[in-house]
């Protein structure tokens, strides 16, 4: 029987396109859905899985053309820890821009791991666990030996991906899934195509009362709603923060509210002699009164020098009289 595996953790870096960045995946024996936008790895990180299990890091041809992340100058990098029929192993495989590259087998995982081997016999060593042959192998004739990488091959690629064809073509057994025989293979190709004829028109678009365009639609929905829950919540922050101000106003005013209820109390409390401003303000209330009385006979003073420079004015009017009328004699008399 194919042994079964169980994937617990990948790391990957300059590999297709992912970048010297290492991106690592901690599956823990779990089912993933990975997703996200063209080139942000996904097909990288699954095409990474099926190398580390079926790949010789130094093969040649077109299909490994691509390995390498033209932007890492020190190569890909791939380390797979997994399970296999519940004993731990460790797989690391390097591959340089220069096309060569290295295998190395580890029995567990983590600092504890051992090495095993390493090189060709490293890579023919795993297959051998996983229960696969080498890329375009014969197989045996055993029924129970796959003829190629089985079914978790042809799972992990893509479409288009160079592994597919030979999978799918030799409708092998399965590695790390329940066996399945060829009728109950295609039994599940069909489905498959049933259930996507249901979800596309004939030319390739979204079908208008699919399942699929259902959840296009609720997933733009969902964007819509987040875009609104962003807003509303840059909105809610920022009442925050006019709250708190206020708040820290308040508490500021309360404190300078205590701080004067003190000092009135301590003025409340306090005994105040006030027989020396009392004398004070009876001296000065009596200096006042003199500088009154000083100032009133000043002003009956001005009053009189008023009636006096009144008079004079008559006087001098009644005397320039005198003179004219003294010139006018005068004249009469010459």
């Amino acid at each position: 029987m194919p042994a079964a595996i169980n994937l617990q953790k990948v790391t990957v870096s300059g590999w297709k396109a992912i970048d010297e960045n290492p991106v690592e995946i901690s599956f823990e024996g779990e089912s993933w859905l990975i997703y996200g936008g063209n080139e942000t790895g996904k097909s990288s990180t699954f095409s990474a899985i099926r190398a580390a299990l079926f790949e010789r890091p130094n093969a040649r041809g077109t299909f490994a053309d691509d390995w390498v992340n033209n932007q890492t100058p020190n190569g890909a990098r791939i380390e797979l820890e997994l399970l296999v029929d519940g004993k731990a192993y460790t797989i690391v495989k390097m591959r340089g821009t220069n096309g060569n590259g290295n295998t190395t087998l580890y029995e567990g995982c983590g600092g504890g791991r051992t090495e095993m081997s390493k090189g060709t016999d490293a890579v023919n060593e795993i297959l051998g666990l996983i229960g696969a042959r080498p890329r375009g192998g014969a197989g045996g004739r055993d029924a129970e030996q796959p003829q190629n990488w089985g079914i978790l091959a042809w799972l992990l690629a893509p479409q288009g991906m160079d592994s597919v064809t030979p999978a799918r073509e030799q409708g092998t057994q399965t590695i790390g899934l329940e066996r399945a025989v060829s009728e109950q293979m295609v039994q599940v190709e069909e489905t498959l195509k049933a259930s996507l004829d249901t979800q596309l028109t004939p030319t390739g678009k979204v079908a208008g009362n699919s399942t699929y365009k259902a959840a296009i639609d609720s997933m733009d929905d969902a964007t819509e709603t987040l875009r609104e829950i962003e807003i509303r919540r840059g909105k809610y922050i920022h009442l925050l923060q006019e709250i708190m101000q206020i708040s820290q106003s308040i508490e500021d005013e309360e404190g300078k509210l205590v701080e004067a209820e003190g000092a009135i109390n301590n003025l409340l409390d306090a005994e105040v002699d006030l027989t020396d401003i009392n004398t004070e303000i009876a001296t000065i209330q009596g200096q006042i009164n003199i500088n009154e009385q000083e100032i009133t006979a000043a002003k009956e003073s001005v009053d009189a020098l008023k009636e006096i420079e009144k008079e004079s004015n008559t006087l001098k009017d009644e005397l320039k009289d005198f003179k004219d009328q003294i010139k006018e004699d005068h004249s009469s008399k010459k």
